[in-house]
């Protein structure tokens, strides 16, 4: 079959989302099946016309509804300019306003809809919602695009339940598949790998115990509390043998800056603005301990988490908060360790625990592994998501 999956976002950027993309992709040309992608280039023109005017209406409450709709017109183009050449058999949207747009030109094939967040805790927790109707307006949004999709995939259970309770008429349309990486490829690539020259590029001293927090800047990823972490382990604990590695941008950046400048952990702390995703097995290659410490922002939890789906794959133990799709795939002591969401203190005794624990790091490491293998390969993902194409595409013939 020929796929066409679209999505709001720069194709190319970082995150979750970027990697879902990718590894769906993968996984279903692996099958034999066509897959093209389409999204908003980026440009200098388009950040003008996104950006650049929704900047000048913030101040009126109108710049986030200006951003998303003139989002929406650009990958519409985007849209005409592909089916105008190409002719797919489905459409896999991922967020809302691809949807959106997918439905607003007149093509008769089924959309399947990927949930990957609620839309509107997500901009209330980006601070982009500043009045009740405008969350409502979100709300609506969300509410009629799980109605109209053929078809959704939510990649966790709270979200499953968050379509079925704000859209009931899409139940029975609903089907929860985790997130997933190429497992076996990741573990082999990061394998191959020089420990010591990776850290020597980095001037990362060979001796230093190496904490990932591989996340974006943002509020609700909770970096902030990784680096408070820090301090207590320098401080009250005395070690000065570790690093807290941070791999992300985003808008929280300065703050973190400002926290590292304050309390003198420089030293004890390297920021590395982003990173194309092929550079991240370097850094789990480097890595004792992966940390998670994500927090819930007015509703909006962490989802399937990437991060700690690439950590288990690396066979690095995770330290992560217990909300949200985090507590759903990692059983504390077990394939992880799950710490009460903004407390730096659990964080830093555990970190100690598993750092002078070589047998708890080791087995954890191991029932991971095992563990993601089975339940989070692009592989079996990418057939049960061929399955729901398939099956849509066969309903779609019979009404023609």
């Amino acid at each position: 079959m020929k796929v066409l999956i679209l999505t709001a976002d720069y194709y190319a950027q970082l995150g979750g989302k970027f990697t879902h993309i990718l590894m769906l992709k993968s996984g279903l040309e692996g099958l034999g099946h066509s897959v093209d992608v389409v999204f908003p280039k980026r440009t200098a023109l388009n950040a003008l016309v996104v950006s650049g005017v929704g900047k000048m209406l913030d101040p009126f409450g109108f710049g986030v509804f200006y951003r998303q709709k003139a989002i929406g017109n650009i990958l519409r183009c985007a849209l005409r300019r592909y089916l105008r050449k190409n002719k797919p058999d489905i459409i896999n949207t991922e967020d809302i306003i691809a949807f959106s747009v997918a439905t607003s030109i007149k093509f008769s094939v089924p959309k399947v809809l990927t949930v990957h967040g609620e839309l509107a805790q997500e901009m209330e927790s980006a601070r982009h919602i500043k009045h009740k109707f405008e969350k409502q307006l979100f709300l609506d949004a969300e509410k009629k695009s799980y109605e109209e999709a053929d078809y959704i995939v939510a990649v966790d259970t709270r979200l499953k339940n968050h379509v079925a309770d704000l859209a009931p008429l899409s139940k029975g349309r609903i089907e929860i598949i985790q997130n997933f990486i190429d497992v076996i490829s990741f573990s082999r690539k990061i394998e191959l790998l020089d420990k010591e020259a990776i850290k020597k590029e980095l001037g990362i001293s060979p001796s230093m115990r190496v904490i990932l927090v591989p996340r974006r800047l943002v509020l609700k990823c909770g970096v902030i509390y990784a680096v408070q972490a820090m301090e207590i382990l320098k401080t009250r604990y005395g070690r000065t043998d570790l690093l807290l590695l941070i791999v992300g941008v985003g808008t929280e950046k300065n703050n973190i800056l400002s926290y590292i400048s304050d309390h003198n952990l420089q030293p004890s702390v390297m920021l590395i603005d982003g990173a194309e995703y092929g550079r991240m097995p370097g850094f789990y290659k480097i890595s004792d301990l992966v940390l998670v410490p994500s927090i819930n922002v007015k509703g909006y939890k962490e989802a399937t988490s990437l991060s700690v789906i690439e950590a288990m794959a690396a066979r690095v133990p995770v330290i992560a908060s217990d909300i949200g799709g985090l507590s759903e795939m990692i059983e504390n002591g077990t394939t992880g360790i799950l710490v009460e969401e903004r407390l730096s203190e659990d964080i830093a005794s555990n970190i100690i625990r598993l750092l002078e624990h070589k047998d708890l790091a080791d087995s954890i490491t191991s029932v991971a592994f095992d563990y993601v293998s089975r339940n989070h390969s692009n592989e079996s993902a990418a057939r049960r998501f061929a399955g729901i194409f398939d099956s849509e595409i066969k309903k779609n013939e019979r009404t023609q």
